[in-house]
């Protein structure tokens, strides 16, 4: 136990150094990493194998396992904040940080010890900065927690819903009145289909976002983790998930999915808070104001230190920020693609002059028939018609060189020898394909 403890202490002393270093994933970020793997293989150590559950925290989770509550959005929208104001509340289990259940857990095979460790490090620092140690600092928490997934898992429960049961008959002694347990990843919402037909319960809350605001967002998060960001890229992506998120609300019910503006929850939290009780049926709590990860108070939504709240939401307000932060070039391309898509969200500042000049400035650049463009699309043509000619070319070659001296042997090895004439035209019809896709 002694060397648990001390290995919890040094841990925690980076953890300090790791939450003044966020976002950028430095040195101390690797250190960390490492740090935790020895922390796993210390608590494996010290499990007790002939450990056995207590069967009435086990019944207990049948009553919500079924029952989850997804959230969806862009990244950098308030996914994390709307998850944090729900933590709290004595109905609902939220998970820490991003799940991606969807995209690293369904339908995939997971061992005890990766799927072990890799929550373990969630636990012990589940959003990258303060609160961390999401069990606390007692390591009897995250044995409980081991041995708890090792017993589900041998149970053949789905590896996600193990990690989401094992947490929950972890905290079992307060968690006793839960409802749902609530996912956060950023694009849920292209998995709702799937979602259902394993959870046919399952509600969503999509939040939404000024995308310009949530562009901003993305691109300096980028920007301060040292990665690329592409404008274009991220207009595009964010267009397809707001109109993916209409679409939903269209095809299920308006008692199963719900749209919220993200500008609504931090200027108007008390209107959006009841209408988020009265969509989940659940009884209002004064903890729904207050961002915690576990109970524990956690700063909000906003990256920036200087803005950073602990246990408050921070209001929007001053200039908007893309307007400096944005080239004259990247703001024409983001209006252009997101201009429709803005004003069907919910955004009629988008008709103001300040932002609809640049829509006007795209339509005035005819880039969709420019000679380039016509010169591009012939260049494409020929290429299919090369490769038309040289499939031709390539049959006709093989007739007038074989066909004198046809035998069975040349029959036998005829299908290679076609196939390796086709070459040249399948690598002219793939050019073809390539520049064809760029065009579109």
């Amino acid at each position: 136990m002694g060397i648990l403890l001390e290995k919890i202490k040094y841990i925690d002393d980076l953890l300090k150094k790791r939450d003044e270093e966020y976002p950028v994933r430095g040195p101390i970020w690797h250190k960390l990493e490492k740090e935790c793997e020895y922390f796993f293989d210390l608590l494996l150590n010290e499990l007790n194998l002939d450990w056995t559950p207590d069967h009435s925290k086990v019944g207990e989770i049948n009553k919500f396992i079924k029952s989850p509550i997804f959230i969806c959005g862009p990244g950098r929208s308030g996914t994390t904040l709307l998850a944090q104001l729900l933590d709290g509340h004595p109905n609902l289990y939220v998970m820490p940080g991003d799940s991606t259940y969807m995209s690293r857990f369904y339908n995939q095979k997971w061992k005890f010890n990766s799927l072990a460790l890799y929550w373990i490090k969630r636990l012990v620092n589940p959003l990258g900065q303060k609160p961390f140690w999401f069990f606390g600092k007692s390591p009897e928490k995250y044995k409980q927690f081991l041995l708890h997934l090792k017993y589900f898992l041998g149970q053949k429960m789905e590896p996600f819903l193990a990690v989401v049961s094992s947490m929950y008959a972890t905290d079992y002694n307060k968690n006793n009145n839960i409802k749902h347990w609530v996912e956060k990843t950023p694009g849920n919402e292209e998995y709702v289909e799937v979602i259902l037909e394993n959870f046919p319960q399952a509600k969503f809350i999509h939040i939404i976002r000024d995308p310009l605001e949530n562009l901003f967002s993305q691109k300096k998060f980028s920007s301060l983790r040292n990665a690329k960001f592409n404008v274009n890229d991220g207009a595009f992506r964010i267009k397809s998930l707001l109109n993916l998120g209409w679409k939903n609300l269209d095809t299920f019910e308006h008692e199963r999915y719900l749209i919220l503006r993200y500008e609504d929850l931090v200027s108007r939290l008390s209107d959006s808070i009841d209408m988020i009780c009265h969509f989940l049926n659940i009884n209002f709590s004064e903890s729904l104001f207050i961002p915690t990860v576990n109970n524990i108070p956690s700063s909000s939504n906003s990256v920036d230190k200087e803005r950073q709240k602990i246990g408050k939401v921070i209001k929007q307000g001053g200039d908007p920020r893309w307007v400096k932060y944005f080239t004259e070039e990247e703001k024409k391309n983001i209006v252009s693609i997101l201009y429709e898509t803005a004003l069907k969200s919910g955004y009629p500042e988008w008709k103001e002059e300040k932002i609809k000049k640049y829509r006007d400035m795209n339509y005035k650049r005819p880039t969709k028939y420019s000679l380039l463009n016509i010169f591009k699309k012939i260049y494409s043509n020929i290429l299919l018609i090369a490769s038309i000619l040289a499939s031709l070319g390539g049959f006709l070659f093989f007739i007038v060189l074989f066909f004198p001296d046809f035998n069975i042997f040349w029959l036998i090895l005829s299908p290679i020898i076609i196939a390796f004439y086709q070459v040249p035209a399948v690598y002219l019809f793939w050019l073809w394909k390539k520049k064809k896709n760029k065009i579109e």
